[in-house]
């Protein structure tokens, strides 16, 4: 059989903590009324009869993040935003029924409690300040987007809710980003600049007995127009900073014996045959550059600047012709068989004079002269002669390049 276990002391509840289970205490709140005449028996402030209603629980309500700054602002601002969040309130009603069983109920007003307000702010989603309270600052020393979030808190009788307010934010710049548009007219708005011409011809000119003026084709095309906000002592300039651009097409007619010495004799070794060949050889240029290049003009209203600009940033070529002539074969060893008409030649440099391009002269956003350079490889005349498929190379430095990349 089993037997009853005793109730131990602190098992059980004890509201008033007097020692005594409630089960067993004749005054379970400690009021000094027992509970046969208390109607509060757990002193939890509504009749032990009665119980209660949230009707209206009420809500936050004025939730709108306000920036004080402009959208875009220089930097060193402060930056201020506000959020008011506000409590409604709310109403409950009381329900009590009575021992002959009748129902009654009582309606009461929730006054509005108080909203707990915080707030972080961000720069480029990594954050830099926090705070509590409606207002929000924070100076912003560097360039970025600053974003505010705003939490409203509250916790009172039939309201406990924690929102979160739409984010505000704020562009910081030294200046803004380039808006870039097409434009159609304007032709001759934006003058060939001239300075990247020069420097182009001069690169072209470091060939020996090269010489080019370039000039312009046709009229300029795909003219563009950026348009940005700059900060004039920490004032935003709106449309400050402008500039037109477009491209430029140029050419230039070269007309040169790039090299032709006098007959080269050299001796080959082809192993079945050995001899001295006399030949005449020669690099000649006859062709027209052609290139590309952007420019235009930028004026900035916050540094009070006005300049061209250009850029040059692919490579271009020129197309030689080479030519050699054998004119002579004294065999030295070697099978007596062999004459002049049994070699044959093939060139295979040089195909092109190749020069590589990374120049700038300005930009669209700045004024500071040349950056980059202009290179170009070195010229090499290179040939084969063959006799009966046996090949051996002869190689020429016709210039060796002081402008490399």
């Amino acid at each position: 059989d089993r037997k009853a276990r005793p109730v131990r002391w602190g098992e059980e509840p004890d509201v008033d903590g007097d020692g005594i289970p409630d089960a067993l205490d004749p005054d379970i709140d400690g009021d000094g009324l027992t509970n046969d005449i208390d109607d509060d028996d757990n002193a939890d402030g509504i009749k032990d009869n009665c119980f209660q209603e949230c009707t209206q629980p009420g809500e936050l309500t004025n939730l709108t993040v306000t920036r004080n700054t402009d959208a875009i602002v220089c930097k060193d601002e402060t930056l201020s935003f506000t959020a008011s969040p506000v409590d409604t309130g709310g109403k409950f009603v009381e329900v009590c029924i009575e021992p002959d069983g009748s129902r009654s109920e009582l309606e009461f007003t929730i006054d509005p409690g108080n909203v707990i307000v915080e707030w972080v702010i961000l720069k480029d989603g990594v954050i830099v300040e926090t705070g509590f309270g409606e207002n929000a600052t924070h100076k912003a020393i560097e360039p970025g987007t600053y974003t505010v979030q705003y939490v409203a808190r509250i916790k009172r009788k039939c309201l406990d809710v924690s929102v979160d307010l739409t984010p505000a934010s704020v562009v910081v710049v030294e200046r803004s980003s380039f808006q870039e548009v097409g434009i159609s007219g304007g032709l001759g708005t934006v003058p060939l600049p001239d300075a990247m011409v020069t420097k182009v011809e001069d690169a072209v000119s470091a060939i020996p007995r090269v010489t080019v003026d370039l000039r312009e084709d046709n009229a300029a095309l795909g003219f563009k127009r950026g348009v940005r906000s700059c900060c004039d002592n920490g004032t935003l300039v709106e449309d400050g900073e402008t500039y037109t651009k477009a491209e430029f097409s140029l050419s230039g007619a070269i007309d040169v014996q790039l090299w032709g010495p006098p007959p080269v004799k050299e001796p080959f070794d082809w192993g079945f045959v050995e001899g001295e060949v006399t030949f005449k050889a020669g690099v000649f240029i006859n062709t027209s550059l052609q290139l590309k290049i952007v420019g235009g003009i930028r004026e900035n209203q916050c540094l009070q600047e006005s300049c061209g600009f250009a850029e040059l940033n692919l490579p271009f070529e020129i197309v030689p012709q080479a030519t050699l002539e054998i004119v002579a074969f004294l065999r030295v060893a070697g099978g007596s068989g062999y004459t002049l008409s049994d070699i044959e030649f093939t060139i295979s440099a040089p195909v092109k004079i190749g020069f590589s391009a990374g120049i700038n002269w300005n930009g669209s956003d700045n004024c500071s002269g040349f950056s980059g350079s202009i290179g170009v490889d070195d010229i090499v005349f290179i040939v084969e002669l063959s006799i009966q498929g046996v090949a051996i190379g002869y190689e020429e430095v016709i210039w060796e390049s002081t402008l490399k990349l």
